[in-house]
Formats: structure tokens, C-alpha cells, sequence
């Protein structure tokens, strides 16, 4: 019986060696192999990871070490979003857990500080639907930016307030606003660029980096911040405004893109409530 199973299997795999062979003589195969050899002399000879070329040959030190992290980084497009998303993020943590923090240690009343954080959270809930709505109509890299603009100037007016030695929680309410608002537009806008910086094999990483982004930026925010509010208030203002001016550069130095919406965008129709609304009707 071990004889006759190892007749079997030394056929058996004379039979797989013969159909292998057969495969490789095919034109078939030899087709799909010159495709793949001209794929691989176009991309700079990197083989099965052709993108590393997109470094524009740098330190291939820095090329392995930015492909383990997220081979999606290798855009320069991508990059200059990923920094200027993580910097909102950050910047806008810092300002809203630092605004909490003075106007509770100037009244200490918890009221104050369910405005406060009332005034944050507002504009989330009222720029909803018009934010994503103006995303898809106006390029996002100019969204993105004017809300990143944004949170420069309330970062700015918060450390100004502090210095005055103002105690009034109205200015405060009316900066939070503000912070709420720069992510209410910046959120939308930015999130959905991701997907538009990056060819389809690199939608995964950049998927992956997008949260790392966001959660990441969620967590050093606070964490900064408060560490920083213990030396001065207007020091985090300060810093969270220089942030976001940083980020802005980034986003402006990014290539133009066109609108989401190319044939809304070249018809030159404004934005309306009516078409905000479209897609409540759809889901409902």
C-alpha cells in the first residue's frame, strides 16, 4: 500500500510539473511577464515595490523606513495632508481642553464649563450638513485651509484674552464657537481628501494613516496641553495657533485640485439649503 502511494504521488506531481511548464511556455504568461517587466523599468527597477520610487530618490534609509510605517507617505501630496490633519487635530485638542481648564479656574462653577463645552460642540451639530455640502462643491484644500486660518485666529484671540486678564466667560464662549467651527468645515473637507491623494494599491495605508491621524491627534492633543497649561495658558494658545499656521502651510503647498463635484462646480451654482437637504430625502 506505502508503494503504491508513493507511485501515486511521484505521478502526481510529474503531472504538476508538466501543466507548470506548459503554463510558463504559454503566451499567455509570457505576455503577463513583459507587462510586468516594462511595469517595473518604468517605476525606477523597484520591482514588486515600484512606489518607493516616488521619494525621488532620497536616503533609501528614509525610503524603508517611511514604507514600513505607511507606504502611503510616499506621496508627497499625502504627506503634506497627513501632517497638516494631524496638526488640526492636535491644535484644536490643546485649545479646547485649555479653554475648560481657565474659565473653570476663573469661575469655578460647573455651569460655565457645560457652556463652554456647549459652545464646542454646537457647531457640529449646526455646520453638518452645510459642511459636507460645501466640500463637495468647493476644492477641499481651500476648505481645509480656511479652517485651519481659523483656529490660527482663535488660538491667537484666546492667548490675547488670557493676557488681558479679561475673567468674562462671553469671549470664551465666543472662541470655543470658534474652535467648534474650524473642525465642523475642517473635519469634513479634510477627511475626505485622503482617498483623492493616492493611486488604489495605497488606499489601505492611507486609510490606516488617516486614523492613526486622527486618534493619534486626539490623544497628544489633551495630553499636550494640559502638560502645558500648568506653565501657562496663553502658552498653549500660542502654541496651538503656531500650529495651525504650519498646518496651513502644508495644505497650501499641495497641488490644486478641482471640486468633488466637477459639474456643479463648472455650472457656477451656490450652494442651497435645498440641495443640502437631498440627502436626508435619500435616507429618509
Amino acid at each position: 500500500a506505502r508503494r503504491r502511494g508513493e507511485t501515486h504521488l511521484l505521478a502526481g506531481a510529474c503531472t504538476l510539473a508538466g501543466s507548470a511548464a506548459r503554463l510558463c511556455s504559454s503566451p499567455v504568461w509570457a505576455s503577463a511577464h513583459a507587462s510586468r517587466q516594462r511595469r517595473s523599468v518604468s517605476s525606477g527597477g523597484a520591482g514588486t515595490e515600484p512606489t518607493i520610487a516616488r521619494l525621488d530618490g532620497r536616503d533609501p534609509a528614509l525610503a524603508d523606513r517611511v514604507r514600513r510605517f505607511g507606504p502611503a507617505l510616499q506621496e508627497r501630496d499625502f504627506r503634506l495632508w497627513w501632517v497638516a490633519m494631524l496638526g488640526m487635530v492636535v491644535s484644536l485638542q490643546m485649545l479646547e481642553v485649555a479653554i475648560g481648564w481657565e474659565v473653570y479656574a476663573q469661575h469655578r462653577t460647573a455651569l460655565d464649563l457645560g457652556w463652554i463645552g456647549l459652545a464646542e460642540f454646537l457647531p457640529m451639530f449646526l455646520f453638518a450638513l452645510p459642511a459636507g455640502h460645501l466640500a463637495d462643491r468647493v476644492p477641499r484644500r481651500l476648505i481645509f485651509a480656511g479652517a485651519l486660518v481659523l483656529g490660527a485666529a482663535v488660538g491667537v484671540g484666546l492667548a490675547l484674552l488670557t493676557s488681558s486678564g479679561a475673567t468674562s466667560v462671553w469671549p470664551y464662549l465666543g472662541l470655543a464657537f470658534g474652535a467648534g467651527t474650524t473642525m465642523a468645515f475642517g473635519s469634513p473637507a479634510s477627511r475626505a481628501m485622503a482617498p483623492t491623494l493616492v493611486s488604489r494599491e495605497l488606499l489601505t495605508s492611507a486609510m490606516t494613516l488617516r486614523s492613526i491621524a486622527a486618534q493619534g491627534g486626539q490623544v497628544i492633543g489633551p495630553a499636550l496641553g494640559g502638560g502645558l497649561y500648568g506653565v501657562s495658558p496663553a502658552l498653549v494658545y500660542s502654541l496651538a495657533a503656531a500650529v495651525c499656521v504650519l498646518a496651513t502651510v502644508s495644505v497650501l503647498l499641495m497641488r490644486p485640485r478641482p471640486a468633488a463635484d466637477t459639474a456643479v462646480a463648472a455650472a457656477g451654482q451656490a450652494p442651497s439649503a435645498r440641495a443640502g437637504l437631498e440627502g436626508l430625502r435619500f435616507v429618509g
